[in-house]
């Protein structure tokens, strides 16, 4: 055969493979993630496992944290509120004036941080509790909260499991999509009665301080990207989100 020509059928039947690539895998991104869920619900539903809401996105490459218990217990938050009055002006238990009486006291404390953000208000037994969490990168540190006790707009009460964020790593790694974490989040609970249902997925730092040894220790340690599924009768499961 004439090289010339070969070269030529050669050249086209390359352009031919590569308009096919771009054609098969550009109509391909048009509806994934819906073909995505749609099959993950079917695997659920086959498992007995509904889900409620939306699944997120997969994020870009995340860092680790690397955290420090402060040391701050309940009887220590206690002997400042007894110390010191914090109270709303004239009772008030609007939002505002709880949060601002709130910071006055974690301002006394050493604890108004960058990493330390407003949660939520809710009530219970006759108080108002004022609730903060811990944020970093945008992603929520597990276990580690403050709670402030308000009745009738004064600091009655707190409690606290607070860590202390040293250090954000300058390495960043890229995490499992929440599908992954759904799939192995089956695997992991399969000796759980079923049916039941997942209300919730979210990325968030997760430190396991199952082995601590309690309120006053010293802990320093590593806090890394995982996969919160809430599920069932207010039941948490993770699942560590880095690549392996």
């Amino acid at each position: 055969m004439d090289w010339t020509k070969a070269k030529t059928i050669l050249i086209v039947a390359l352009l031919a493979t590569n308009l096919f690539l771009i054609l098969t895998y550009g109509l391909d991104r048009l509806e994934p993630e819906r073909e995505k869920r749609d099959a993950l619900l079917t695997i659920l539903e086959n498992n007995q496992i509904a889900l409620e809401g939306e699944i997120p996105g997969t994020p870009g490459k995340i860092p680790l944290l690397y955290v420090e218990y402060s040391g701050i217990t309940r009887e220590i938050l206690q002997e400042q509120i007894r110390k010191k009055s914090y109270r709303t002006p004239a009772g008030n238990t609007g939002e505002e004036e709880l949060v601002k009486a709130g910071e006055n006291f974690l301002r006394d404390m050493g604890l108004l941080g960058s990493t330390l953000s407003f949660d939520k208000i809710t009530s219970t037994g006759g108080r108002k509790v004022v609730q903060y969490i811990n944020k970093s990168n945008g992603m929520k540190v597990e276990t580690s909260y403050i709670r402030l006790y308000f009745r009738q707009g004064i600091l009655v009460d707190g409690d606290i499991y607070w860590l202390e964020i040293q250090e954000t790593s300058q390495k960043k790694r890229n995490v499992i999509s929440p599908s992954e974490a759904l799939i192995r989040f089956m695997g992991e609970t399969r000796e759980l009665e079923r049916p039941f249902t997942i209300h919730g997925v979210e990325l968030v730092y997760w430190l396991d301080d199952s082995s601590f040894e309690g309120e006053g220790t010293t802990i320093a340690d590593t806090a890394l990207p995982a996969w919160k599924i809430s599920f069932g009768e207010d039941q948490v499961h993770y699942i560590y989100a880095y690549e392996q």
